[in-house]
């Protein structure tokens, strides 16, 4: 992929705890390369999508009514796993949606009275996460982002993208495939524990480190898992007439159940 013609990398060498978690990087270059432009900001394991075939171009999305006049999209971060170990999801022969196509029935939360840094946006967090580990706070686990917008010097981000103030926002939101929850996860979760680079201290690593040292690995769960494609909340997402931002609602318990099995 660096060999591309049409691919730039850059590098760092500061620690990412000191980087705003990163978005001090990305601003540099938003601000450098990116202004007055859409720009999408997403991880390795972060795949938007805002229809069922995962085909159509971004510019086509950009150019719907819901989008003009905005220079900002908030973007659901829909946690999804494999139905056995996540040792099966190595994302080798099939693609992530076909080897980690499930989610949870009801996968995001908002029972945080607050409204981020800024007090401009309501915040959601993942039921996953919470059902995964029982009893953490009820701030924590937040599953937005900001993460298409187009970029000006007055914008406000806050840590890891979650929050943005400064700008208008697109009457659609959108989402992540969100695969983080596949075969590297055990080494993952706990190297990032030792790095301690995360929020908190790598506080939901650390969590999930203890998890996995048990021998744990499948976080599919009958009755509360779903194919994504069968969850209603994706469905009414990837609806051109779907909700607009600020009307979705989900339940506000958090529902307390099996950790891995």
């Amino acid at each position: 992929m660096v060999d591309q013609p049409d691919v730039s990398v850059f590098s760092v060498d500061t620690d990412y705890n000191l980087s705003y978690y990163g978005v001090a990087w990305q601003q540099a270059l938003m601000a450098n390369f990116r202004v007055g432009k859409w720009s999408l900001v997403a991880d390795a394991d972060e795949l938007l999508f805002w229809e069922p075939t995962h085909q159509a171009p971004l510019e086509n999305l950009l150019s719907m009514p819901d989008f003009q006049g905005a220079d900002a999209a908030r973007v659901f971060m829909l946690d999804m796993y494999p139905k056995g170990a996540l040792e099966c999801a190595d994302f080798r022969k099939l693609s992530p949606f076909d080897q980690a196509g499930f989610v949870d029935q009801e996968p995001f939360l908002a029972n945080v009275l607050g409204r981020g840094p800024y007090s401009n946006m309501k915040t959601w967090t993942s039921a996953l996460r919470h059902r995964l580990m029982p009893g953490s706070r009820s701030d924590l686990f937040v599953a937005q982002k900001v993460a298409l917008l187009k970029y000006q010097p007055w914008m406000q981000l806050s840590a890891g993208l979650h929050f943005v103030n400064g700008v208008n926002f697109a009457q659609r939101d959108l989402l992540f495939g969100h695969f983080k929850y596949n075969s590297d996860f055990r080494q993952k979760a706990q190297q990032e524990a030792v790095r301690q680079q995360h929020f908190n201290n790598a506080e939901e690593y650390a969590k999930y480190a203890n998890l996995m040292s048990e021998g744990r690995s499948q976080i599919f769960t009958k009755g509360i898992s779903v194919l994504w494609r069968d969850c209603a909340f994706v469905n009414k997402m990837m609806t051109e007439d779907g909700p607009q931002s600020g009307e979705l609602q989900v339940k506000y318990s958090i529902k307390k159940v099996v950790k891995f099995v």
